[in-house]
Order: C-alpha cells, then structure tokens, then sequence
C-alpha cells in the first residue's frame, strides 16, 4: 500500500521550456542495481503519470531524471513564456516512485509549484540595447519598451547601464513604470567630466514589460544600456 507523502515543488522558466524538481521527504528509490559501477539511475515512474499545467493548459513532462537521493527534476515539453500559475499532480501510485524501503508515493492532486529558481541569464549579446541616440534627454520621465526582449511574466530586469558627460552629477534614473515619485528608483549619475561610469540596476517591471528613465537635459557623450537578465 502506498503511504510517502509530503514533497516540495519547484520550477523555473527556461527558453522555452519548464524544469520541474520535486523535494521528497524521504531517500528515494533509484536504481535497480545500486552496487553498479558507475551508478545506473533507471527507477522512476513513466512520464504520463506527472499531470503539468501551466496557466490551466495541459503540457507534457518529456523527461525525468534524479538529481540526487531526495530530488528528482522533470523537464516540461515546449512552453512560449513563464506561466503565471503552474501545477503538478502525481497519477500514482507506481512501483517505481518508492522509498528506499519500497513504500510507494501516494497520489496527489494540482499542487502549486513555487519559482524559487528564478534568474534568466540574457545570454552573449554583442551589442548594447540602448544608446543616447534612441533616448530622450529631457529631465522628464519617458518609457522604455522592454518587451521585444524580455518574455511576459518577468517580474523585474537587471540593466548594465554606463555614462559619460562633461559635467559631473548629471545622471540617469529608472523607476517602475506607473510609479510617480522619485524615491524607489536605481540611479547613475557622471561623477568625473568625460570619464566613464558604468553600474547594474535592477528595476520592476510591469504587467507590459516597460520601466521609465529620466535622463538629465544635456548634452551627453555616452549613454549605453544593456538588458542583462530577468528575473521572474
């Protein structure tokens, strides 16, 4: 009879896909030969038994394998962006998701899963995103579209941004698009004439994936901008 219970549940968004680990509570069940050299990790269940929804929509689990004694991480078939709800559910019990001592695992029904693995490197861009040519340097708050690059669903962008003008404290700022105070914001400012400064930020972003910037009106030698990653 089954009787494990109690697992842990965690996914993140990769490309264009899910990988999915489940935490057991208890050392599981992996090989069929566990004295084999090198190991052989050939017991789980068959994949039709992991039932994954994203945003409601049914996706199949397309592989499995163990990560360690405790963990075993599923990989989701095609996804286009990070859902805003994901679920998993256990159509067991099967003879091979087991403890060590041979307890099958229980069923279970949707389970929310927790994106506790949450960054998404850009990758090796070669060039910047944005220069102060496509900017507007007006001491005004302006938008900055971010959707062409970031997926829907993130939850704030990391920005590598430099700067160079011939007058030191000028500087430029982001905020969370829809905010209207200047309080909760990242910031760079040129603080030697005609020397280069460069920092990462990290700023909110909306539902449309856009953030503002508000760039001090002068006349500036270098504003690059960088999309680095996300964060979801």
């Amino acid at each position: 009879m089954p009787y494990a219970y109690s697992k842990k549940i965690e996914h993140e968004f990769d490309t264009d896909h899910l990988n999915i680990w489940l935490t057991f509570k208890h050392p599981m069940r992996r090989s069929s030969n566990p004295l084999a050299v090198p190991p052989v990790y050939d017991i789980m269940p068959p994949l039709n038994l992991w039932i994954l929804k994203c945003d409601t929509v049914a996706i199949d689990i397309v592989a499995s394998e163990w990560v360690d004694e405790f963990t075993l991480l599923l990989t989701s078939d095609t996804v286009a962006a990070m859902p805003n709800k994901t679920t998993l559910a256990y159509n067991g019990p099967n003879e091979n998701l087991t403890t060590t001592w041979l307890k099958q695992w229980e069923p279970w029904g949707d389970t929310e899963s927790n994106t506790e693995k949450t960054f998404i490197d850009r990758g090796d861009p070669a060039v910047y995103d944005f220069t102060q040519a496509t900017l507007t340097t007006d001491d005004t708050w302006q938008d900055l579209d971010l959707s062409t690059i970031i997926p829907a669903g993130a939850k704030a962008v990391i920005l590598r941004v430099c700067v160079n003008n011939s007058t030191p404290e000028t500087g430029i700022y982001f905020r969370k698009k829809g905010n209207v105070n200047a309080i909760n914001m990242g910031q760079i400012l040129a603080q030697t004439s005609n020397v280069w400064n460069e920092s990462d930020i990290i700023v909110a972003l909306d539902s449309t994936r856009h953030i503002e910037y508000n760039a001090t009106n002068t006349t500036w030698a270098g504003i690059l901008i960088l999309v680095k990653g996300w964060l979801f």
